[in-house]
């Protein structure tokens, strides 16, 4: 090249685009718990077929059979709850109804001996019967403060589900009668960690596929009626402490017979 030519300058080398960015922090988070991460977060070469869009990884996981089965269990698994949940709402309300016509039948039986009393002019019998009145209590369902409770339905998705929430508020029934629970917040953090404990899924971000073991068959009844050859303590653990309640308050012996027909209602209703 002769001195004083011009120089042709060099063309610049150009860096691949990155990809239009169509997606949120919500789908990567989501992605990421499904094993995806950004190419800039590689470390050497990037691996054919990668997928830089969460958006299109997870379409990808989702039409796969390890995540259908997945689904399939955690379905299940929500049925299954639901199911319990349903009964166990009906034998509590079967339990109140008979809980308060005993108290009904309990306050008839004293009034009519107050009368008695009054008519002798028996004024202690009067005395002690107008006692075992005052003794007597109105079953009822707990009730939770509506302020606590609130924020914490607002803090926790699950809550909306109105099966699940009377699973909770049962639960925390069987707590008060058990000593285990007083005041609201003892209550409120009894009930989630009982529910954490059995739907761990409610509370965390979805973890990256496994291997699944498919279930056992189930038997063709489905969530039918539980048939009583199964026995009591094939009953759910729910249902159980349910009956166990049900004994220390005397709608049911405890007894073999006293599960028998537990179980013949529990499992027609």
């Amino acid at each position: 090249m002769a001195d004083g030519e011009d120089l042709i300058p060099e063309p610049p080398v150009e860096t691949p685009a990155e990809p239009e960015r169509v997606w949120t922090e919500d789908d990567e988070t989501e992605a990421r718990a499904f094993g995806w991460k950004p190419s800039t977060e590689w470390k050497g070469e990037r691996p054919a077929g990668h997928i830089e869009s969460p958006v299109e990884w997870m379409d990808r996981v989702k039409r796969s059979k390890t995540f259908a089965e997945m689904q399939s269990r955690l379905e299940r698994q929500d049925m299954e709850a639901q199911e319990t949940a349903r009964r166990l709402n009906a034998m509590n309300e079967t339990a109140l109804r008979i809980q308060r016509d005993n108290f009904e039948r309990q306050l008839t039986d004293l009034t009519a001996q107050q009368r008695a009393a009054v008519e002798v002019a028996d004024a202690e019998a009067f005395d002690r019967i107008e006692r075992q009145k005052r003794q007597l209590t109105v079953p009822q369902p707990a009730v939770a403060a509506p302020t606590e409770v609130a924020e914490y339905q607002r803090q926790n998705e699950w809550t909306q589900n109105p099966l699940l929430w009377q699973e909770a508020i049962q639960a925390v029934n069987l707590g008060l009668q058990a000593g285990a629970v007083s005041d609201v917040a003892s209550q409120i953090a009894y009930a989630d960690r009982l529910m954490r404990q059995k739907y761990p899924h409610l509370f965390q971000k979805p973890e990256a596929p496994k291997p699944v073991t498919r279930p056992a068959a189930v038997d063709p009844g489905g969530l039918a009626a539980r048939p009583a050859s199964n026995g009591f303590n094939a009953l759910p653990q729910e249902a159980r402490a349910a009956f166990a309640r049900f004994a220390r308050e005397g709608l049911y012996p405890d007894t073999e017979q006293g599960r028998r027909d537990f179980m013949e209602i529990y499992n027609a209703v």
